[in-house]
């Protein structure tokens, strides 16, 4: 028969004269102490055993341990979805990961994923913040706590914790905190002037006057300007077809257009001048190359980042006096759909706005608006009436 394994061993630390602990439930575990006794260890060992292994299963259980990879290519959960059949694009579980990393991890990291209460996530929920100091928005919070409920389903079907915390957590509202609408006509105009150099002077360089430029004449998004290239627009019939974009959270990945609609884009003559002479400036100005692009030092050119646009548009407002007005680059889209009601058939805007089903969600008719809308219907009226 072999020797029966000692419930608490003692080991030599390597390179000191101090011993450390091993129990026999838990081989794996391992607990540096102070004694230079292998005796007086193991005394200090079956003592403060219960407190030990509460600490180390505290850590074990951390939801940083057990979700750090939750995710990523190869995790046992991932690996469990793909078998199982169920599809998502790559791109959402970036989308997944970069939450967990940006914003569930550095609240909940270091608590004990077995223990913690609903009560104690909402709270580290409310308290996360953006890269820039501002509170989450609520519908972010809600996808933060779809995620860990997501991953708690996980942890219970394998047995590592026994209930779901955020079934107890009351959901955010959904409804904007602040909704999109229109930019009013009177600083619209101050920030899209006729005059070229009035326009650069708002936006602070020429570049990022004619990206905001065709975002005003055309209802375009964000990523639909970025995936531009100098081949892609007709400077001489000043047409500018958008049909295709960069995928969110890539750098310079191109895809179709949201809806995979294609839509004819038709700038002013100052957004023609500004994109003119801003090729001009530009050192990457052939066909092939991005119309906005990034390079820093000369190196790798980038298309601008969504980050970029959005930087760019908040100093812009911030300079202007608008830095209040919680403005978004989005609300040029809002507002070229809104005040394009006034003299284009619902058709028109469908194909030149390119969202075919929610165009309803972008009218933010104030009363000129209105006025100039229902004037068609008054003619119809008019005649009906004269007969």
């Amino acid at each position: 028969m072999g020797r029966p394994k000692e419930a608490i061993r003692a080991q030599l630390i390597s390179g000191t004269d101090r011993y450390r602990v091993i129990f026999a439930e838990h081989p794996e575990w391992y607990f540096n102490t102070r004694f230079i006794d292998s005796e007086v260890a193991k005394q200090w060992a079956k003592k403060n055993k219960e407190m030990l292994f509460a600490e180390r299963q505290k850590e074990t259980l951390s939801f940083r341990a057990l979700g750090e990879n939750f995710f990523k290519p190869g995790s046992p959960w991932r690996t469990d979805q793909e078998s199982s059949g169920v599809k998502r694009i790559d791109q959402m579980y970036k989308v997944y990961n970069r939450m967990l990393t940006q914003h569930i991890l550095p609240a909940l990291g270091d608590k004990n994923a077995a223990t913690i209460l609903g009560k104690e996530i909402k709270t580290a929920i409310n308290e996360t913040t953006t890269r820039d100091g501002r509170p989450l928005a609520r519908a972010t919070k809600n996808r933060c706590l779809y995620i860990i409920s997501m991953m708690y389903k996980w942890w219970i079907s394998q047995g590592i914790v026994t209930s779901n915390p955020v079934d107890s957590v009351t959901k955010y509202n959904d409804s904007p905190e602040n909704p999109r609408g229109a930019i009013p006509r009177e600083d619209r105009a101050k920030m899209f002037p006729d005059d070229i150099e009035a326009l650069i002077e708002f936006w602070g360089s020429t570049m990022w006057a004619a990206f905001f430029s065709i975002m005003n004449d055309t209802g375009a998004r964000n990523g639909e300007p970025r995936a531009l290239i100098w081949g892609d627009i007709d400077l001489d019939r000043e047409f500018i077809p958008l049909m295709k974009a960069i995928e969110t959270g890539t750098t310079s990945k191109v895809k179709g257009t949201k809806n995979a609609k294609m839509k004819p884009g038709w700038p002013t003559k100052t957004t023609i001048e500004v994109l003119k002479r801003w090729r001009k400036e530009s050192p990457y100005n052939q066909d092939a190359d991005w119309i906005f692009v990034y390079s820093r030092k000369g190196g790798a050119k980038k298309p601008v980042s969504n980050e970029a646009v959005l930087k760019a548009f908040n100093v812009a407002m911030e300079l202007n006096g608008y830095g209040d007005r919680g403005w978004t680059p989005y609300w040029l889209r809002h507002t070229f759909i809104t005040y394009g009601q006034e003299s284009l058939s619902r058709e028109d805007i469908k194909l030149l706005a390119g969202d075919y089903h929610h165009i309803d969600e972008y009218d933010h008719t104030d009363e000129e608006a209105l006025y100039k809308k229902g004037l068609s219907a008054k003619k119809k009226l008019d005649v009906q009436r004269a007969i």
